[in-house]
């Protein structure tokens, strides 16, 4: 157990020199861990989009504009994971629905032809009949 704790602080600290976010839900700083981390990120990204130079060291968000982002990235999500939802079923519900008329209409069409059989088959029959009168 011992070993494991000593590891496990080798690991922080080693995370804490890179940069990286280290998730301790114990303390719950689980966002302001990872703000440095996806904040350098971002900026790198940005950085990168615009043809800036990506060695620079980007400037720390203070803590209310990181929480105001982050609820902003949730709402969104949230936003967008519910409509994607609706867009989905809708065009299930679409397709669905579309396979029906098609079934139905391919019913029609096989009523129409047996309708057309069987007049054929009674003119024929009207035909033979009334040459046989003859």
């Amino acid at each position: 157990m011992e070993l494991l704790k000593q590891k496990i602080n080798e690991i922080k600290h080693l995370a804490s020199k890179r940069g990286l976010s280290i998730l301790n839900f114990r303390h719950g700083n689980t966002l302001k861990e990872s703000k440095p981390a996806n904040h350098r990120i971002t900026t790198n990204i940005q950085r990168r989009i615009y043809g800036h130079a990506t060695n620079v060291e980007a400037r720390p968000l203070n803590e209310e504009k990181t929480v105001q982002a982050a609820t902003d990235l949730i709402r969104e999500l949230f936003i967008f994971l519910v409509a994607g939802s609706a867009l989905i079923f809708e065009v299930q519900r679409s397709a669905i629905s579309e396979a029906r008329k098609e079934k139905a209409h391919k019913q029609e069409i096989e009523a129409m032809k047996h309708r057309e059989e069987d007049l054929a088959k009674k003119k024929k029959w009207s035909f033979s009949s009334r040459r046989l009168m003859r």
